[in-house]
């Protein structure tokens, strides 16, 4: 397969994954919170599937700014969709986890919208799955620190 072509056949699975992510309607999971966003849905899978994380902890595993994880936790934690709790090893850090009247119905949720991903990367080997990981982030990282811009896009094409 030439480079190209081998390229939007990964886009073109990824754009899949996304639509049928989309029209799974996720949004209704994070309903109260004013102007919901994938960010928001990303965050609370986080909190989710932890066992008490913090903000910075958010902030790192999603790659954003400790101000913009903050927001996020503060939108959620007004809706009503977390706590926030003192760590009990470091009072001086406070952690986050399901609000408890929210929480089994949107781990239930989020365990019901994953499970066919859960079932086909069951299908890999440790290996298998490891060089998907890898080659993942070998491929966001190559983009996020790629400079573009029209003269790369001129001299790709052949233009002046």
């Amino acid at each position: 397969m030439e480079s190209q072509e081998a390229v939007f056949a990964l886009l073109s699975r990824i754009a899949r994954i996304v639509r049928v992510l989309r029209e799974s309607n996720i949004k209704d999971l994070i309903s109260e919170v004013a102007d919901p966003s994938p960010r928001h849905m990303i965050a609370i899978a986080h909190i989710a599937t932890s066992d008490g994380i913090s903000v910075s902890d958010i902030s790192s595993r999603m790659s954003i700014s400790l101000a913009a994880a903050s927001q996020l936790v503060s939108q959620m934690a007004n809706a009503g969709l977390i706590d926030r709790y003192e760590d009990s090893n470091d009072h001086r850090r406070t952690l986050l986890k399901l609000s408890d009247d929210r929480g089994v119905e949107i781990k239930g949720q989020i365990a019901a919208r994953t499970a066919p991903i859960a079932a086909a990367i069951a299908t890999l080997d440790g290996d298998r799955f490891s060089v998907l990981l890898d080659t993942l982030d070998q491929i966001v990282g190559a983009i996020e620190h790629r400079p573009s811009g029209i003269d790369d896009l001129k001299t790709e094409v052949g233009g002046s």
